[in-house]
C-alpha cells in the first residue's frame, strides 16, 4: 500500500514558536503523504482548534520551549480535553526529569533536537499506524 493514500484522512497538527521549524516540519509531513496539516504558533492557538473541534486533529507535533505556555503545559491540557490523541514532543531537554515529567504529563513520544527527518518520520508513521484503517 502507499503511504500517499494511507496517511492523507489523517489530520496532524504542528505546534512551534519557530516558523521555520513549523515549514520544516510540515515539509518532511508533505513528503510522507500527510495533506491534512494544521499550525499553531502558540498553545493558546492550538488549544483554540480543540476547543472548536476536539476531534478535527489525530496527531499533534509540539515544540516544549514557546513563549507563554510551555509544550508540557499545553499537554496537560490538552489530555482533558482529548486523553488518547498521540502526542510527539520536540525538545533539547534529555534530562532524565524532563523526560519523566513529559511521560507523566502523557506525551506519546519524544524527540529531542536536533533531530533528522528519518527520526521524526519514524516517530510519526509509530502514531499514525493505529490510525490507519
Amino acid at each position: 500500500m502507499d503511504d500517499i493514500n494511507i496517511y492523507s484522512g489523517i489530520h496532524v497538527l504542528i505546534i512551534d514558536d519557530d516558523q521555520s521549524m513549523i515549514t520544516l516540519i510540515a515539509t518532511i509531513l508533505q513528503t510522507m503523504g500527510f495533506v491534512n496539516i494544521e499550525r499553531a504558533i502558540n498553545a493558546d492557538k492550538a488549544l483554540a482548534i480543540f476547543e472548536d473541534d476536539p476531534g478535527i486533529v489525530d496527531i499533534v507535533i509540539c515544540d516544549w520551549k514557546m513563549p507563554g505556555k510551555s509544550g508540557l503545559q499545553f499537554l496537560k491540557e490538552l489530555r482533558v480535553i482529548n486523553p488518547d490523541i498521540p502526542f510527539l514532543m520536540l525538545t533539547s531537554k534529555s534530562s532524565i526529569e524532563d523526560v519523566r515529567a513529559a511521560a507523566d504529563a502523557g506525551v506519546s513520544y519524544y524527540l529531542t533536537k536536533p533531530f533528522t527527518a528519518d527520526e521524526l518520520q519514524k516517530r510519526v508513521k509509530a502514531m499514525a499506524k493505529p490510525l490507519i484503517s
